[in-house]
């Protein structure tokens, strides 16, 4: 009888020191029934360090205007009791004991290597995994070609200045789920249950979904130009 798979879905908000400021982590089956989930602002980075931020970004919340706005929503969380502060060894006790509850437990970010740096870097424990695998290149893979996902992209408008089609979890997110979503919050917890979650649960319809986190993301296979051609 085949063991039952258990995935730990995992997202960070950072700080411009590479660090985690906000760790959200989601134990979920193939069902999608939730079993374990936490939402922390990490002692230490958040608050000690900024906000990761781009002063010349083309997207609002990350330049500094949005960087004020995201604090001011993270101190709300707290005073309001969505969020607690916590250390990164309250984490990796929370890791432990889910990796005992959840024998076999698999790995997954959206933009793994990603999670998986940062997390390092502030002390966050990234070993004793069953697994590891990408999201973001699990679903570029899948997509890759699809004509209705070039469709879809087109017709909501996700692309970037230089006219790639997006890949982010919004936009895929969306088409997982088949209808339009609000603007990702950014905040780790809520995006992985409204947005990657959805595409977890997508991806794990077919058991070959580890196939697709094999290969690479090459920007230049996703410009519009490439995929569609003028008449």
């Amino acid at each position: 009888m085949a063991q039952k798979q258990y995935f730990l879905i995992v997202d960070t908000e950072t700080t411009i020191k590479d660090t985690v400021a906000d760790f959200g982590a989601v134990i979920v089956d193939r069902q999608g029934t939730i079993y374990k989930e936490l939402g922390i602002l990490v002692r230490g980075e958040f608050g000690t360090h900024k906000l990761f931020y781009d002063k010349n970004s083309s997207d609002e919340i990350w330049t500094i205007a949005g960087l004020k706005r995201r604090n001011q929503h993270y101190k709300d969380m707290l005073n309001a009791g969505t969020r607690t502060m916590g250390s990164p060894l309250a984490i990796n006790r929370w890791l432990t004991q889910a990796k005992e509850a959840f024998p076999n437990l698999i790995f997954t970010a959206y933009n793994a290597e990603f999670d998986l740096r940062m997390m390092r870097n502030t002390g966050i424990d990234t070993q004793g995994f069953a697994d590891i695998f990408c999201l973001w290149k699990a679903s570029v893979n899948k997509v890759s070609g699809n004509k209705k996902y070039i469709e879809h992209c087109i017709a909501r408008k996700w692309l970037t200045a230089k006219l790639n089609f997006k890949t982010s979890a919004e936009p895929m997110a969306e088409f997982a789920i088949g209808h339009e979503l609000p603007a990702e919050p950014h905040t780790a917890l809520e995006d992985i249950l409204y947005y990657e979650l959805p595409i977890l649960l997508w991806l794990v319809k077919n058991k070959s979904y580890l196939k697709y986190s094999q290969n690479g993301y090459n920007w230049r296979e996703w410009q519009l130009g490439q995929l569609v051609k003028p008449i």
